[in-house]
């Protein structure tokens, strides 16, 4: 790709970067406007921008430096491994398909596609993390392995 190709197509994709924080900060207003209030409150806006930007429930997970597994089933309920204990998590996804969408916009950051044809897929994240995704009969499940911790 030439100079000028390169240029052109990261002007694009910081033209789309600025639209959508732009449309993410409509949709907060709008929802601050008519949830009288309840978007005062900054985990509910965090929750929505992660929605919009990141990877949902997993945002929050990612950036618990104690979590060392995140597990997510066909269901769409998330369990975290702290320490070797597994609990449920906090916030979970709302259904298989939420869960689904959010695990395809992980494997679509790499050009990967988890369907019948590639049932399981072992990649690793940016930071490190490894995920693993499984689809069978219908159903996606995957799990995401932190690296370990330094300190």
């Amino acid at each position: 790709m030439s100079w000028a190709k390169q240029v052109q197509s990261l002007r694009a994709a910081t033209v789309m970067r600025i639209d959508l924080s732009m449309r993410g900060m409509q949709i907060v207003d709008a929802t601050r406007a008519t949830a009288g209030g309840l978007t005062d409150d900054p985990e509910l806006v965090e929750a929505v921008l992660d929605e919009i930007f990141g990877l949902g429930p997993l945002e929050a997970l990612l950036k618990d430096t104690e979590i060392g597994e995140i597990l997510v089933a066909a269901d769409g309920s998330i369990n975290v491994v702290r320490d070797g204990a597994t609990a449920m998590a906090e916030r979970g996804f709302r259904d298989a398909q939420h869960a689904r969408r959010i695990i395809d916009r992980v494997l679509a950051s790499q050009d990967l596609v988890l369907d019948a044809g590639t049932p399981e897929i072992r990649t690793t994240m940016g930071d490190g993390s490894k995920v693993e995704a499984a689809f069978a009969n219908g159903q996606t499940t995957f799990r995401i392995v932190r690296p370990p911790r330094t300190d």
